[in-house]
């Protein structure tokens, strides 16, 4: 099937404009070749997180709260 005629200057069109849209709605960066590519919104990031980085967070955020514990435990089981 090939787009010829209308078909595919409606769809060309179309394209730009969905890209027009995007780039006003996400921010962009310039990748190291030097092209346009749209960054990640932080709140998407954060959503697909690994389990593992998001334990090691709540360690890190945790550590003086969870420093005597570990502390305390380590004293009471010896």
């Amino acid at each position: 099937m090939q787009n010829v005629g209308s078909d595919h200057t409606t769809y060309v069109y179309m394209k730009r404009r969905a890209m027009e849209t995007i780039a006003k709605l996400l921010e962009t960066r310039t990748n190291l070749h030097g092209l346009q590519e749209f960054k990640c919104p932080d709140a998407l990031a954060e959503h697909y997180k690994p389990l593992t980085c998001r334990f090691r967070e709540l360690v890190s955020k945790h550590s003086l709260i969870i420093m005597p514990i570990c502390a305390e435990g380590v004293q009471y089981c010896s």
